[in-house]
């Protein structure tokens, strides 16, 4: 298992599927890391969008303000079947926090209708996974903050084709072009200073590893 960073922060996208397409390429042989790959690649695809978000404005600079937006990537939360869970993304902004569960389906259909999710006619666990690590962070950050931390989940498609016929309970589903749009719509709850509080315990493995 690699070594996290002390700082969340310098922590790349997509760096544990990496490291676990080279753990099944070196174990299985060639081809076997080729869906992690993919993942991988999505979240990369992901980040370079919500990089943004993250751009200092110039007035932001002359006031030497916070930014309003921050982002983590690959956020640990432990070891599960010897490989490390993780959240995607982690955006905290004026919206509070936000979850993004990425998914790269080249040229793939993907039909929602509520919580039920298919590609190219395959019942996949989109929905329940992002729903499931937007509990996780809000359990974390609450109990790192001492308040209780509202969470949104959200679903990134990249090289994704969606129908929504149906929404989510409380899970957002989009694709990585919409996906900006989307967050910054979303009603303001945070000034700059609850971002950079949450966004500096964020940014400690220790936050998401502990229990």
């Amino acid at each position: 298992m690699n070594e996290l960073p002390a700082d969340l922060a310098a922590t790349p996208p997509g760096i544990h599927v990496t490291h676990e397409a080279a753990r099944r390429r070196l174990r299985e042989g060639p081809g076997a890391d080729r869906s992690w790959r993919i993942g991988a690649d999505g979240e990369i695809a992901v980040a370079a969008v919500l990089d943004r978000l993250v751009h200092e404005s110039v007035l932001d600079r002359a006031l030497g303000r916070s930014p309003q937006w921050r982002v983590l990537h690959a956020v640990p939360l432990g070891a599960s079947g010897g490989r490390m869970r993780d959240i995607d993304h982690l955006v905290l902004g004026p919206p509070g926090v936000i979850t993004i569960n990425t998914h790269h389906h080249p040229r793939g259909r993907v039909v929602v209708e509520g919580d039920s999710v298919l590609v190219g006619g395959r019942s996949v666990e989109h929905v329940t996974s992002a729903r499931a690590e937007g509990a996780r962070a809000g359990e974390a950050l609450s109990a790192a903050l001492g308040h209780p931390v509202p969470v949104r989940s959200f679903v990134a498609l990249v090289g994704a084709l969606l129908w929504q016929r149906r929404s989510p309970r409380g899970v957002s589903v989009c694709t990585a072009a919409d996906l900006v749009a989307a967050l910054r719509v979303l009603p303001p709850a945070w000034g700059r200073s609850e971002v950079a509080a949450a966004f500096a315990v964020a940014r400690l493995p220790g936050t998401w590893m502990a229990g």
